[in-house]
């Protein structure tokens, strides 16, 4: 089994949707954690790489999820790491490639 996800992000935050894996759900989040970020005023889960956006209409829905509200979450700086993990990501498997290679050519 592969341990790709059928949805990636790539380090400009966009959902790529180029490789498909039927054996692996969409995405498995259990949104432990909720803020509030304000750079637009949305409720969205703190897990790296999620940040699905929640729209609490009522008070109901919001005292569902109050539980897992958490005051202070910077959005900014976790988007910048994950962002910074992608490329770091990307550099290894390249140079992983590249040793490959020239192992390859030696033999």
């Amino acid at each position: 089994m592969s341990n790709k996800k059928i949805f990636e992000m790539d380090e400009n935050l966009r959902l790529r949707t180029d490789r498909i894996y039927v054996n692996q759900t969409i995405f498995n989040c259990q949104h432990p954690q909720l803020a509030f970020d304000r750079r637009d005023d949305h409720i969205k889960c703190t897990t790296t790489g999620c940040w699905r956006e929640f729209w609490l209409r009522t008070d109901a829905e919001y005292y569902t999820f109050k539980d897992r509200m958490i005051d202070k979450f910077d959005f900014e700086k976790a988007e910048k790491e994950f962002k910074r993990q992608i490329r770091l990501a990307k550099a290894k498997a390249k140079k992983e490639k590249e040793i490959s290679d020239k192992a390859k050519g030696l033999l």
